[in-house]
């Protein structure tokens, strides 16, 4: 899933646009995204680029946080529910990713610690 966090990012929403990438997102949350929800998805993300495209209230924006913010400013997230969903999951996965790799690490220097600090019996 983590790959596909990318093609949230706006600037390659508008340049290299991957619609199949941001519905193999959604496919692989059946939870929040049932059939009829990814059909759904998809005429959303037809219609939200091009209203985004002409909005002078996107201008810029590079990272999925920024766009989170702007879909809440503009009340886009009421037009747009899905793609907001899909957000909100990305960036709850970055989140979650990033805590994840950091106790690893943590666990990993105990680790590390304990091994050069064993004594020989």
């Amino acid at each position: 899933m983590l790959p596909n966090v990318a093609c949230l990012n706006l600037t390659y929403l508008l340049s290299n646009f991957d619609k199949e990438k941001i519905l193999r997102m959604a496919q692989l949350d059946p939870d929040d995204f049932e059939e009829l929800g990814i059909e759904a998805l998809n005429c959303e993300l037809d219609t939200f680029i091009i209203n985004v495209h002409d909005d002078e209230r996107f201008p810029d924006l590079r990272r999925i946080g920024e766009l989170s913010r702007k879909l809440l400013q503009t009340k886009n997230y009421l037009s747009f529910p899905r793609l907001y969903l899909l957000v909100k999951l990305a960036l709850l996965l970055k989140v979650s990713t990033s805590t994840v790799e950091r106790v690893c690490s943590t666990i990993n220097d105990d680790i590390m610690y304990c091994f050069q600090n064993m004594k020989v019996h």
